[in-house]
């Protein structure tokens, strides 16, 4: 709420003027399905993604946790970094609201924000894509995003972050209730609801679903190449999508895993024990009855 007091351009935003919003709860492949969104609907243009970093393709509708922070204590004008990372760090520092307001059509938003923070008329004037992904390995997600990021911080072990987590006491809690917006939209027209594993498991189908819910067309042989563009071993070796230039202003810690992790499906088994993974299948059998999410079960 006070976000929407702060910002009501936030809620404002897309009444009168379309745009594409790719918008998943935080640590969802974000990143991943930005770079195939953005690149399906520019014709493939991977020099132009090159080009320019990620940050200045999307428009970010949300708060600024590095801005906040450095303002406490010096202006970003003070840092010292070269030109290239200043423009980075400029889309990264400048609330959302006000880039948005200075962006022309196409649009390409990107929101961690729920659904009932964006503007009421969003579905009937945007393209929505929506990832929502298994709870198990999102919080194993979360957990090492929030050792990475200097704002806010976590220092502790996996399982108090877990208790939070279960709790609704992590950023942007409630996480089901973030997804049960979404998913009772799944059939609107303007809605492509997807699941992380489905990526996963059939990247090639899952992109040309993505390609036609927006209308654009391309051969097996473009759906390769772009696969292969957004393989996990090539992606993370990828600077227009990396947050590297973070680390300048003291926005990344050294020695945690990096932004850009193993994409993988499956792999909370490694950080649940036994007590945990008992405890979990009882919060996410009643979870799932209160919702009526039907979250996809995969090997």
């Amino acid at each position: 709420m006070a976000l929407n007091k702060k910002c009501p351009e936030i809620r404002e935003a897309g009444e009168e003027e379309s745009g594409q919003l790719r918008r998943l709860f935080k640590t969802l492949g974000t990143t991943w399905t930005q770079e195939i969104v953005w690149l399906l609907l520019n014709d493939l243009d991977y020099a132009k993604a090159a080009s320019l970093h990620i940050v200045e393709r999307f428009v970010n509708i949300g708060t600024s946790i590095w801005g906040l922070a450095s303002r406490k204590t010096q202006t970003y004008k003070e840092i010292e970094m070269n030109k290239e990372d200043r423009r980075k760090f400029e889309k990264v520092i400048v609330p959302g609201c006000e880039l948005l307001a200075a962006a022309t059509d196409p649009r390409f938003i990107k929101s961690h924000l729920p659904l009932s923070m964006l503007p009421p008329n969003l579905i009937e004037t945007a393209k929505v894509v929506y990832v929502g992904r298994d709870p198990r390995d999102l919080v194993v997600s979360l957990y090492h995003f929030s050792r990475l990021i200097s704002v806010p911080l976590y220092t502790g072990d996996f399982k108090t972050f877990w208790n939070m987590y279960m709790n609704d006491n992590v950023v942007r809690a409630p996480h089901l209730s973030h997804v049960k917006e979404a998913w009772d939209l799944r059939n609107h027209p303007n809605m492509l609801f997807l699941f992380y594993e489905e990526l996963k498991q059939d990247l090639p189908g899952t992109i040309k679903r993505i390609a036609i819910f927006f209308n654009k067309t391309y051969t097996d042989e473009q759906i390769s190449g772009l696969c292969k563009h957004v393989h996990i071993d090539n992606f993370r070796n990828n600077d227009s999508v990396n947050v590297n230039f973070l680390s300048k202003v003291d926005g990344l810690i050294p020695g945690e895993e990096p932004f850009i992790r193993k994409g993988k499906v499956g792999g909370w088994r490694d950080y649940f024990d036994e007590e945990m993974t008992k405890e979990c299948e009882r919060w996410m059998a009643k979870k799932v009855e209160e919702t009526g999410i039907q979250f996809p079960t995969y090997p």
